[in-house]
This record gives C-alpha cells, structure tokens and sequence, in this order.
C-alpha cells in the first residue's frame, strides 16, 4: 500500500486565514422572507438565465441587509423599482432590486439584518444577488439562518 507523504506547515481550512478575510461572513441571511420563485441559473420564459435568487414576499415585508457593508446605491433603477447596492469590501457586494421604499443613503454604514426598506404593497418579488468583482455568485451553499 502507497501512501503520500506529508507536506509541511499547517493544513489548509475553509474559512482560515486569508480565506476568511476574501469571502463574506457565513452564513448568508436572506434579506427579504418569502417563497422561493427564481434561484441562480434558472431560465426565464424570456430566456434570461437569473444571476440571484427571487423571493414572493409578503405586501410591505421588511427588507435588511444579508451582512454588514456600505451603501455604493440606493435609488430607483429601470423597472427594478428601488435598488440597493452593499459593498461588503474585498470586492464582494450584494445587488437587492425591487424595494417600494428606503431606508438607506448611499454612503451609510450599515451592520447585518438592518433594515434597508420595504417590499410593495401588492405582490412583490424581490431579488438579491451575491456579486465577486461584479459577477454573480450563486449562494445556495452560503444559505443559513
């Protein structure tokens, strides 16, 4: 029987060291409480592949931040309703469309599970994306409570 041999220094682990400084804290927290409609990579009847997850929320359902970062953007954009943009550092950022109201200025600081605004008050969707240097993430495995 073959076996290898050991390589030196400290075995490697997720979440240790310069790993848990180059991604977002574990785990991920939905912003928004809902039903699941839409998760990363399905296909829209439009044929679009979807870069986040969407979410059926209550009417005016709170809205708050997946983890601490700063505001990069909040306002209206396109037929995405309000956006808002957290930039987490590191170049991690999260991208949550679809808020009716804000709570947030672009520049505030804000700590994990603040509120940054409300769902519509009739059938709303909202969608979060988890961004690395601009390109989606899928974050089904980063899923926690």
């Amino acid at each position: 029987e073959t076996t290898l041999s050991p390589l030196p220094g400290r075995i490697p682990r997720p979440g240790s060291d310069g790993e848990a400084a180059a991604r977002p804290r574990l785990p991920y927290r939905i912003p928004v409480e809902g039903r699941l409609l839409v998760g990363v990579g399905e296909i829209s009847d439009g044929g679009v592949h979807s870069r986040g997850l969407t979410f059926a929320a209550r009417p005016q359902a709170r809205i708050v931040a997946p983890a601490r970062g700063r505001v990069a953007y909040a306002a209206p954009f396109r037929s995405y309703g309000h956006v808002v943009i957290l930039d987490h550092g590191r170049g991690w950022s999260r991208v949550v469309t679809d808020l009716a109201t804000l709570n947030v200025t672009r520049g505030q600081l804000v700590e994990r599970g603040a509120l940054l605004g409300r769902a519509a008050g009739s059938d709303p969707e909202v969608t979060v994306e988890l961004r690395r240097q601009g390109r989606p993430v899928p974050v089904a495995q980063l899923i926690g409570g």
